[in-house]
């Protein structure tokens, strides 16, 4: 009869897979609202893209976090759903989104004014980008799960970017599974390489 908590899903560069929509429905299961952002077919990547958004190559991610906070946005305005109360959740490029959404530079030119995520979770996101004050990010908690076997990209530079968050008293943390391998979480990414023993 109130209003619910919610999660904004961002999807990888495939678009909005098997994965996006089986989170989708264990995080409804336990009560919470999920909004599913399409990122791709907007920008020429339809359903029947194979493999990575070719748009990725010239935005590497950005314009999702823009997708982020037009859904924050959105949903706040809903009469069942907790304005203070909506998280932010992506996967590989959308994880990459969900994280960096947590900049305040990132806030204050494309968020909604007044409005920030409760929590923002990235699954495997690539850190291979500094940006200009990327220490400055919002207090709410912010997570990071990684496979150690990621194929797409290493948990190495988001270890050292959470090392350097938490020297600043930030609430960040990053949680590597062993023997895991990109989009762990799931039944893995069919285009993904395999990897080799060493």
């Amino acid at each position: 009869t109130g209003r619910l908590p919610a999660v904004v899903l961002l999807h990888g560069g495939g678009g909005p897979r098997a994965s996006v929509k089986y989170w989708s429905k264990v995080l409804r299961k336990i009560g919470l609202v999920t909004f599913t952002v399409d990122s791709n077919t907007a920008r020429g990547c339809g359903p029947k893209t194979r493999g990575t958004c070719p748009n990725y190559g010239l935005n590497q991610g950005m314009a999702n976090i823009v997708d982020a906070y037009r859904a924050l946005e959105l949903l706040s305005t809903h009469p069942k759903i907790n304005p203070n109360q909506i998280a932010v959740m992506g996967f590989s490029v959308g994880g990459k989104a969900a994280l960096y959404s947590s900049l305040t530079r990132f806030q204050k030119m494309w968020g909604p004014l007044g409005l920030e995520f409760a929590a923002y979770m990235a699954f495997y996101p690539a850190c291979n980008i500094i940006f200009d004050n990327d220490e400055k990010i919002s207090d709410r908690p912010i997570r990071i799960f990684y496979g150690e076997l990621d194929e797409w990209s290493s948990p190495t530079l988001c270890q050292k970017y959470v090392n350097r968050l938490n020297k600043l008293g930030k609430d960040v943390s990053i949680t590597i599974y062993p023997s895991s391998h990109h989009n762990f979480d799931h039944r893995g990414d069919a285009g993904a390489p395999s990897s080799l023993p060493t």
